[in-house]
């Protein structure tokens, strides 16, 4: 090994670690979001299972699922705001990811509650809207370096 080569163990950065470790947890809340729209939306459309419940349920569901969905991304922007204006970099990382992983939970929360309401009363393409809609913001929400320094 020459003078200017770095060892592995010299080149390690337990921020960038920290960011991969955040991106597979976004990745994993996104893909269960998919993973269960589509199970959904198949058990419905195929009309395996059914249970019933009056059209009527999705009149109320949607829209709290969907409204639930806009205030987290507008909670979720000032939240990171406020991250930024009121800590430095180095005290601001666990406060981030805490954030991060609190604001994804809520949206995957959004989007399974129109969902589920979707299959309770039978009607599969409300499960692609709601599934739909949770995992583009979900998409939208990545954490990244650039978000966590304030740019």
């Amino acid at each position: 090994m020459t003078e200017g080569d770095e060892s592995p163990l010299e080149a390690y950065d337990p921020a960038i670690e920290n960011f991969h470790m955040l991106s597979v947890i976004w990745a994993a809340l996104c893909g269960g979001v998919v993973l269960y729209t589509l199970v959904v939306f198949w058990l419905s459309f195929s009309g395996a299972v059914g249970f019933g419940l009056p059209e009527y349920v999705m009149y109320g569901a949607a829209p709290f699922g969907l409204l639930w969905l806009l205030g987290i991304l507008f909670f979720r922007r000032r939240a990171i705001g406020t991250l930024v204006e009121q800590l430095r970099p180095e005290e601001r990382f666990s406060h981030y990811q805490t954030m991060v992983i609190t604001m994804l939970a809520m949206m995957e929360f959004g989007g399974l509650w129109v969902v589920t309401a979707a299959f309770m009363s039978n009607q599969p393409y409300w499960a692609l809207v709601g599934g739909g809609a949770a995992t583009y913001l979900m998409v939208r929400a990545r954490p990244s370096e650039a978000e966590f320094m304030g740019e």
